[in-house]
């Protein structure tokens, strides 16, 4: 391997310094056609090359090593409409060409027309999808929430109705992490447990830009062996004073924005709350139904021209309360609160490069209970309560000269974590996930983290990118280095095959005691070492027209070393388990275009993943291999106000573990007989929603109001299923446990409305 890298590295070296033709420069500025302000992060790119760059802070770019000629350029930034301009390149001069780019709506946030995947950025990047935040808002069914869009994208898949949770390539939902603004957001779900997490903690309307890794992604996120959601918070408006709300099924939302004097930054604010429960609530005597809450708040100040500080508050507050009624009721109680701050100063420092130092400090806490019956000292219950405080820095360098691009940066986080778990869990049986036992565990982690990214243009048609990440886990002692590299080919103007390889690494998570499927006793998390994960992709890109792209990757992913119980009575965990994943997404977009009224999305992912514990050498499929899956999203514009949104999914059945009896023990209670094999499967997943919504633009605002049918051909889609003993009265008196179990369904047949309103 060692060989091989000095091989690549050697060939790139020499390639990138080969002697070059004849060039020229290509400069200018990017603005809003709106607004009059400069854009960053447009990415300007010439026809028929790879070569391309990114508008800075004051919206300038460069392009150098330009072909001599007539050439044209494209113009395409998230949210904007993308523009090709034609300019005359003339050797060993500058020539001078300005961007304009009009909004893909009105400002504010609108309807687009166009995208459900955004085009791939500049910089080929395997498993990267940009997503766009217009579909959050029109998909049938997503209840605008960014998680539920993510689950219909190839190589993902959604963990159920009610839950926003998605494994990735056959991996674990704790496998996938989300950042906000580059740094670690610890639990972006509400309601983890008691509903499973069905709503995210991420508002569509605050976020400026998604984008989803399932391979491939920069050196600053880590410590993940399956995916990275990384989320771009938006800056309030410059321009003018806005607002803007919706109303939906679960919740409200209100959100203002508008500049400082002398337009030298922005402020945003926006508020959700759910509505339910403070119109039921009231009537009820002990019962409390989901009460959720969240602030979502952002500052941005210009220090100078190029130079800008921006502060970022989330505050979540979350509960439910299920009083058991009867004997045979659970009680059922949570309560959930997160204090988020992050801080942030971005520089550019030239025309080449940008630095930026971002820092965060969280505050989580956890209370979940359950109990089976109060009055009985030996019946079953749950006490769950955690605690996450931490802090996360990062420091990030770009500099760009000619064709390479080399990012460079620092990562430390520090976290403190206190779990208390009580239980008595006998009496309780699930299918699909054991129950972990009573621990009490508090540690504090401190990681650091270096990382470089390089990248180079080899050829007008071969790029490549490098990149060496290190970590220090000081709780573990551990030091892990892992790494990447990639090669794309553009063999047409709109047409690439790109390859990938990538070693990640994962360190043991405390609260993985709780959160995955078979439980984890962390009391000896310091013994641990981190899991391991290599990627292997083979992908192929083509534009066929202007609407209509296809995108193919072929991946296989090892895994080692990861946690498994070393029994299933005090489930400490040992780094004893190995699997492997593989299988083909394809993806096939048709985009609306200029005049069309139909977009589309059609993702199909075959998929098998295996594990075993190396104790015994058994395989047994994995928790999340679902070997076949479809999802298809339709938008018809019926006519310039009013629009039809489908959506149709199918996914092969999760497998699980049969529980075929009980054993008796003390005090009459019983344990459920569970193979652990994952030796049987529950019936495919299939489910249609359907939205019908009218939107109308006025002046600068822009009403939308829809009907929502979820699980229009009401499928009986099992979620999960519980074992549970029974006593049968015989006609002597004496009476006779008997085994039952009980399916728990998915989301059945739900009409809703919603509006919204923005200005």
């Amino acid at each position: 391997m060692r060989m091989l890298l000095k091989l690549f590295l050697g060939v790139t070296f020499f390639t990138s310094i080969a002697p070059a033709q004849e060039a020229g420069r290509i400069l200018g500025i990017v603005t809003c056609s709106a607004t009059g302000d400069s854009l960053k992060d447009v990415s300007i790119s010439i026809v028929n090359t790879t070569l391309s760059a990114l508008s800075n802070a004051k919206g300038a770019y460069l392009i150098t090593n330009a072909p001599v000629g007539s050439q044209r350029v494209i113009f395409a930034r998230f949210g904007y409409r993308a523009d090709t301009l034609g300019c005359e390149v003339v050797p060993d001069q500058y020539t001078r060409l300005d961007g304009r780019l009009t909004p893909a709506a009105p400002p504010g946030r609108a309807l687009a027309d166009s995208h459900f995947v955004a085009p791939a950025p500049a910089l080929s990047q395997p498993g990267g999808q940009n997503i766009d935040l217009m579909a959050v808002e029109r998909t049938a069914g997503a209840f605008a929430d960014l998680h539920r869009i993510v689950g219909h994208l190839g190589g993902s898949m959604g963990s159920g109705d009610y839950t926003s949770a998605y494994s990735v390539r056959g991996g674990l939902p704790d496998h996938n992490r989300v950042y906000l603004d580059g740094l670690n957001l610890p639990n972006p779900y509400r309601l983890r447990l008691l509903f499973g997490g069905g709503f995210s903690l991420l508002n569509w309307a605050t976020i400026n830009s998604a984008q989803f890794y399932t391979g491939f992604f920069p050196g600053y996120y880590g410590d993940l062996l399956s995916s990275v959601l990384a989320i771009d918070s938006r800056d309030g408006r410059r321009d003018r004073f806005g607002a803007g709300g919706s109303f939906d099924l679960f919740q409200n939302e209100l959100l203002f924005e508008g500049p400082f004097p002398g337009k030298r930054g922005s402020w945003l604010a926006s508020a959700r709350r759910s509505y339910v429960d403070a119109l039921v609530n009231p009537f009820l005597d002990d019962q409390r139904l989901p009460y959720m809450f969240d602030f979502d708040s952002k500052l941005v100040y210009d220090l100078s021209e190029s130079s800008q500080i921006s502060y970022k508050m989330l505050y979540e507050d979350e509960a439910a309360q299920l009083i058991a009624e009867t004997d045979e009721d659970i009680e059922v109680g949570e309560r959930a609160k997160l204090n988020m701050h992050m801080l942030a100063l971005e520089s550019q420092v030239s025309e080449r490069s940008n630095i930026a130092v971002r820092a965060s400090y969280y505050d989580q806490t956890f209370d979940y209970s359950l109990y089976a019956d109060r009055s009985d000292p030996a019946g079953a219950f749950q006490d769950f309560a955690s605690r996450l405080q931490g802090v996360n820095i990062l420091q990030t360098f770009s500099l760009e000269f000619d064709d390479h691009r080399l990012a460079q940066g620092f990562v430390f986080s520090s976290e403190t974590a206190q779990l208390d778990l009580r239980a008595n869990t006998v009496n309780i049986g699930f299918t699909r996930r054991d129950l972990p036992p009573p621990m009490q565990v508090e540690n504090e982690s401190v990681n650091v983290a270096a990382y470089v990214d390089y990248s180079a243009d080899l050829t007008q048609q071969l790029e490549s990118t490098v990149g060496v990440r290190y970590d220090h886990r000081e709780l573990y002692e551990q030091d892990d280095v892992s790494g990447k590299v990639s090669l794309a080919y553009h063999f047409a103007p709109d047409a690439k095959v790109y390859a990938y390889w990538g070693l990640l690494h994962q360190s043991p998570d405390l609260l993985a005691a709780y959160i995955r499927d078979v439980p984890l006793n962390m009391q000896n998390a310091a013994q641990l070492t981190s899991e391991r994960a290599m990627h292997y992709i083979l992908g192929f890109d083509r534009s066929w027209s202007a609407v209509v792209s296809t995108r193919l990757e072929l991946y296989y992913k090892s895994l080692t070393r990861l946690l498994l119980p070393q029994d299933r009575v005090t489930f400490l965990p040992l780094n004893s388990g190995e699997g492997y994943a593989q299988g083909v997404d394809f993806t096939l977009e048709k985009t609306r275009g200029a005049d069309g009224r139909l977009s589309a999305l059609l993702t199909y992912s075959y998929g098998k993943s295996q594990v075993r514990d190396t104790r015994d050498g058994v395989w047994i499929p994995g928790n999340y291999d679902r070997r076949h899956g479809l999802s298809a999203t339709m938008d018809f514009a019926i006519s310039d106000n009013w629009g039809v949104n489908a959506v149709w999914r199918y996914n092969s059945g999760l497998p699980y573990n049969d529980i075929s009896g009980y054993t008796w023990h003390a005090y009459d209670r019983s344990r459920y007989e569970k193979s652990t094999q994952n030796d049987d499967r529950y019936p495919p997943y299939s489910r249609v929603d359907l939205r019908l919504y009218y939107h109308s633009p006025w002046r600068k605002s822009r009403l939308m109001v829809y009907l929502d049918i979820v699980n229009l051909l009401n499928q009986s889609n099992i979620y999960e299923r519980m074992y549970y003993t029974d006593d049968v009265d015989n006609r002597d008196g004496s009476k006779t446990k008997t085994f039952k179990y009980a399916n728990i369904y998915a989301m059945p047949f739900i009409p809703s409305i919603g509006l919204s309103i923005w200005y």
